[in-house]
């Protein structure tokens, strides 16, 4: 789920391009929302990451073992938040 505008910076990249319905991240990728915005990112195991409006965060790990068996599953998502944004400046 996306509402207004929110971006992706793909690792190793300087530009951001606006996200999309369906679009994937992975490590090392960052996900901002603008004022008014907020997106919804889903796990592959169903867990969800709700990024608020006027905040922005960095994707540092990953890590999904698809179950094999009838055995528990350990999912291991980790963001780092890194603080409020500003509009940039035009």
């Amino acid at each position: 789920m996306l509402t207004a505008r929110v971006e992706v910076r793909p690792k190793g990249q300087t530009a951001w391009q606006p996200a999309s319905l369906g679009m994937r991240v992975f490590e090392g990728d960052e996900v901002r929302a603008f004022a008014g915005a907020n997106a919804e990112l889903r796990g592959p195991d169903s867990s969800t990451m709700f990024v608020a409006e006027n905040s922005r965060f960095a994707v540092t790990k990953l890590d999904y073992t698809p179950p094999e068996s009838d055995a528990a599953v350990l999912s291991i998502c980790v963001f780092e938040y890194c603080g409020g944004m500003e509009e940039p400046s035009v």
